[in-house]
């Protein structure tokens, strides 16, 4: 039971938060992300650090690299949506990651192809989703934070869905290797959820006017952003418990009390937010 009031009150506390700064004003919607891009970076390279642990002081080197690449690509995207800098420079990303090669050849690591490969997934994993949410949240010239909570609002939709309908009377189990405890009846319930959320957003959610936003969204493509997060939310957090699962590990971090780190929080979000992008630049 204490640990179930652990829970409820971290959620409601970190819900407060997360609805206020994405949906209130642009900086705390910034600061937001940032926080949580480089929370989500501290917790990778924490877990991974046993992977490194043959080349000693040269991983810091690159969690530096990574860190520094993490807040460069963040802000880049940032003024690219805010059209303050042109689209072309984000054709510098290859370039830039190309670092990470360039540094084996000096380092003399023990191994340099798994180095490179734990780098490349953390910018791939982390930093990218984080970056791209710019386009987003500075949807058609404006800010636009609400449609973003309102992705957020489904990926929680799902997993309550999918956490009361597997509970009640989830039997089947979805991926047992990697979660025991996800059912596919409790899949199917997170989609059920999913739309009626993205129905909330489009009939309910917008007549707040702190989330009036979320009508430059077409109504149809709430019901796409809603078929993309049912398919690919649970497949991230499936994806965050391989990873986990690899290393022995059960939760990223205990920043949150009850509810485990960023990484276990956003593990969803972090896989979605490219396929609801692409749904709302191809379809809106």
């Amino acid at each position: 039971m204490k640990t179930f009031y652990t829970r409820a009150i971290t959620a409601v506390f970190f819900g407060i938060t997360v609805i206020f700064s994405i949906s209130y004003h642009e900086v705390s919607y910034s600061l937001l992300s940032l926080i949580i891009l480089i929370g989500c970076l501290f917790e990778f390279y924490k877990i991974s650090n046993p992977l490194f642990k043959k080349d000693g002081q040269k991983s810091n080197f690159f969690k530096f690299i990574s860190y520094s690449l993490g807040i460069f690509y963040f802000l880049m995207f940032y003024l690219v949506s805010k059209n303050v800098l042109n689209n072309k420079v984000l054709f510098l990303i290859p370039v830039l990651t190309s670092v990470y090669f360039i540094i084996e050849l000096f380092l003399k690591s023990k191994n340099p192809f798994r180095n490179i490969g734990i780098n490349l997934l953390a910018l791939f994993y982390i930093v990218l989703p984080l970056s791209m949410i710019h386009f987003i949240g500075f949807y058609q010239n404006q800010f636009t934070g609400s449609i973003v909570l309102g992705i957020l609002f489904i990926i929680w939709g799902n997993d309550t869905g999918a956490y009361i309908i597997g509970s009640l009377i989830g039997k089947n189990k979805l991926l047992p290797h990697v979660s025991p405890n996800k059912s596919i009846e409790g899949f199917v319930g997170g989609g059920l959820f999913c739309f009626l959320v993205a129905y909330l957003n489009i009939n309910w959610f917008p007549k707040i006017p702190l989330f009036e936003s979320m009508q430059l969204i077409n109504p149809n493509v709430w019901y796409l952003i809603g078929l993309a997060t049912f398919l690919f939310a649970t497949i991230g957090d499936l994806v965050e418990s391989l990873l986990k699962r690899s290393l022995g590990i059960k939760d990223s971090g205990s920043i949150l009390p009850g509810h485990g780190g960023f990484l276990d929080r956003f593990d969803a979000f972090l896989f979605v937010i490219p396929f609801v992008l692409a749904v709302i630049m191809l379809f809106n």
